[in-house]
């Protein structure tokens, strides 16, 4: 198929989800890939643990997980960049670290909250280690970065299947990425430092510089220089092109603070270049070519959304409008091989303007079903559209015959013809695709289409988990789930005492809303009832594990007032029904 070419958009940035010629091959897992996405994936991440030395007394740690841990001899101990995701990681990190010595460990920098979670194994329980943390981490520990908070347990789903854990160990849906475990046991230790920006200190006899103003996918991030030995300790460089946006969602990764914190690091002309994903970068060359090409590629993606922008390219095709240059390509690092060009310029476009790409015919488009139903009349009803989704299946134009697939799947969600066609698609679309997360998204909802696996549409971690959260939080974020329609005419205040804490919350519900009351002895409007109980029953509830009428039978939990009218107030409110938690209908 010829695709009509507006301005600057690149037919090819889709090209390969509409027929061309793509050559696919096995991973050693059996998972059918990409061929090119395959071999550069190999080329910039490690993905067989080793240890490597680089200079005297500098180490990375590689291949063990999503990140690499790199090691620094002191006078008296070691100094470790980064601690795994989990006890589990760790574990097998410090079997490596006891390679390059038995010195125990004095202190543990943490790159960016994202790595902390092995700190406790890697110190092996000395209780003087020193950590060392950005201003930042704190915070994010507390509130990680949503934008929108109530929202995390719609982005841990997001994140489950961007990380590969709908999908099976082996055979041709099998993950290319490191699988992320969303349960796992983790010993992140506290931080005892906190470094500014440009802040010279010793630690352990060592000379370290710590630059902590730019961030890439986190405002926490450390970038490390020993200028001793010329070496970067960073985040800043990944293994993959600079994922601006992922789809699981996130806060806004500016590229010109991450831009900057390359420049930075280009500027003190580095002879290594130790990175938290990809392999080491060795010699003062090497370290300016790809710092510097990381650094461009950037650039060129942030710079030619605006630009297509400025020439009236509209929201949809901005998408279609990056093509790295060569030189850029055939930097390893700048690799398609995590996040996809496409889908990057959208969410700066966004972030700048909005939703609104000024076209006055997207200010008030359809919902979603009512215009799958006019394409199926318009195609002359549901079988000729069905007929066509299966045409553009048979003519290799995968991505079209998604997209009519998913009219008819709007229509009909449990329709097992159409779940075959949208499947189908999304499969081949994701074999071809370069990047993992792309690939994670595509196949596992192919997967939960066939019932293979059952995707839930928000995930909340166990009560038990729960209960190192603020009661406070799991009250206040109750208030979104206020259902305007039952709430009609109610102007009622439940206050939540948590008996184990002593702590007391409220919510008023009035107008359609729900307001979160933190001190509800000086609120306006009193506490009409009060429910008393531990915070587990609580978390029980707002997990979904309870309904109202299991809260209230709970023995734990006392009223104060009338059940009747406490039953009433809390039916109002959403129940996350674990038997209908699902974002794709199971089959029937």
């Amino acid at each position: 198929m010829t695709l009509p070419r507006t301005p600057d958009v690149h037919a090819a940035t889709i090209a390969r989800y509409m027929g061309a010629q793509v050559e696919l091959a096995s991973a050693p897992n059996g998972a059918v890939v990409n061929r090119v996405a395959l071999e550069r994936l190999h080329a910039s991440e490690p993905h067989t643990p080793e240890v490597r030395k680089i200079v005297d007394g500098v180490w990375s740690v590689i291949g063990h997980s999503l990140v690499n841990v790199h090691v620094i001899e002191g006078e008296r101990g070691l100094i470790v960049y980064d601690t795994g995701f989990s006890v589990k990681e760790a574990e097998t990190i410090l079997r490596d670290i006891r390679k390059i010595s038995a010195k125990p460990v004095t202190a543990i920098i943490y790159s960016h909250w994202h790595y902390i979670w092995g700190a406790g194994v890697i110190a092996e329980g000395n209780p003087d280690v020193e950590i060392v943390a950005h201003p930042n981490l704190p915070k994010n520990l507390a509130s990680p970065d949503l934008p929108i908070p109530e929202l995390d347990i719609l982005q841990n789903v997001r994140a489950m299947t961007q990380f590969n854990n709908f999908m099976p160990a082996e055979g041709p849906d099998a993950a290319i990425a490191p699988l992320m475990d969303f349960k796992p046991e983790r010993a992140m230790l506290p931080p005892t430092r906190l470094v500014q920006n440009d802040e010279e200190i010793v630690i352990d006899g060592v000379r370290m510089k710590f630059f902590t103003r730019y961030g890439s996918d986190a405002d926490d991030c450390i970038t490390l220089w020993l200028p001793d030995s010329k070496v970067v300790l960073t985040n800043l460089l990944w293994h993959a092109i600079p994922n601006v946006y992922p789809l699981r969602g996130a806060a806004f990764r500016d590229p010109r603070s991450w831009i900057m914190g390359l420049r930075e690091i280009r500027d003190l002309n580095p002879a290594y270049v130790l990175s938290t994903h990809t392999f080491p970068i060795m010699g003062e060359e090497a370290s300016r070519k790809t710092v510097t090409g990381y650094m461009d590629a950037l650039a060129f993606i942030y710079d030619q959304t605006v630009r297509g922008a400025l020439k009236g390219i509209c929201l949809q095709d901005l998408k279609h409008t990056l093509a790295l240059p060569k030189a850029l390509r055939d930097i390893p690092q700048n690799a398609e091989v995590y996040g996809e060009l496409s889908a990057f310029p959208q969410a700066i476009f966004q972030h700048a303007l909005g939703w609104f790409d000024g076209d006055a015919a997207n200010i008030n488009t359809l919902p979603t079903t009512v215009e799958a139903q006019k394409m199926a009349e318009l195609a002359g009803g549901r079988e000729k559209l069905m007929a066509a989704a299966e045409k553009a299946l048979d003519a290799k134009e995968y991505a079209w015959a998604a997209q009519l697939a998913n009219y008819l799947y709007r229509l009909d969600p449990y329709d097992a013809a159409v779940r075959r066609v949208k499947a189908t698609a999304l499969r081949k679309m994701a074999q071809a695709a370069t990047g993992s997360i792309a690939r994670a998204f595509l196949l596992s909802q192919a997967r939960a289409l066939e019932g293979s696996v059952k995707i839930p549409r928000v995930l909340f971690m166990p009560a038990a988990r729960l209960m190192l959260t603020s009661p406070a939080v799991l009250v206040n974020h109750f208030r979104v789930r206020v259902d305007p329609q039952k709430a009609e005419g109610v102007d009622q205040v439940l206050a939540v005492r948590f008996t184990d804490v002593d702590k007391t919350y409220a919510l008023h519900v009035r107008n359609g809303v729900a307001e979160f009351v933190a001190e509800p002895a000086r609120h306006y409007h009193g506490p009409d009832d009060t429910i008393a109980l531990p915070r587990l029953a609580w978390a029980k509830f707002y997990t979904g594990e309870y309904d109202v009428d299991a809260l209230l039978n709970d023995s734990t939990a006392v009223i104060e007032g009338s059940r009747e009218r406490v039953h009433a107030f809390l039916a109002c409110f959403d129940h996350f029904d674990p038997r209908t938690n699902f974002s794709i209908p199971p089959l029937r």
